[in-house]
């Protein structure tokens, strides 16, 4: 039987200053993805995105807003992964957080870092936006550019 993993994730599009919210994705600090986290069982994608701001960088979040679902297949060190996820635009309430580039958090015991980045130094770097297509929602071309499924 082929080894597969398939997860729900919320993630939170967040924009303050003419800038985004946003976090490694991995140790190899090649991708960057929204900051959020795994649906749990029985939790609605909201409250998974509430809950995962609150523990990942101590914050509540106002003006939540569903913005859309995405699906993608990819494989990942050897593994097939399915994901969807839900995806959300939203302001953080901690202000404290506004004023610092780097934010240090931890996930799982791990220390990891978000970070404020500028709509321009993002675009730069749309390729290794992750997970693909979601650039469409960061960037609001979701609406332009409308993918037709068979």
């Amino acid at each position: 039987m082929e080894k597969y993993n398939f997860v729900l994730k919320a993630m939170l599009i967040c924009k303050h200053d003419g800038k985004f919210l946003m976090q490694w994705a991995g140790k190899s600090r090649r991708l960057m993805r929204p900051l959020g986290g795994h649906v749990e069982m029985y939790e609605r994608s909201d409250q998974t995105i509430k809950r995962e701001i609150r523990e990942e960088i101590k914050s509540g979040i106002s003006n939540l807003r569903y913005l859309g679902a995405m699906e993608n297949i990819f494989v990942s060190k050897g593994k097939r992964e399915h994901e969807v996820c839900f995806i959300y635009s939203g302001e953080i309430t901690n202000r404290k957080l506004f004023g610092k580039d780097i934010i240090y958090r931890s996930e799982d015991g791990r220390d990891e870092e978000a970070m404020w980045i500028s709509e321009a130094k993002l675009r730069g770097m749309r390729q290794r936006i992750v997970p693909k297509g979601v650039d469409r929602y960061i960037f609001g071309a979701e609406k332009a550019r409308t993918k037709r499924t068979k």
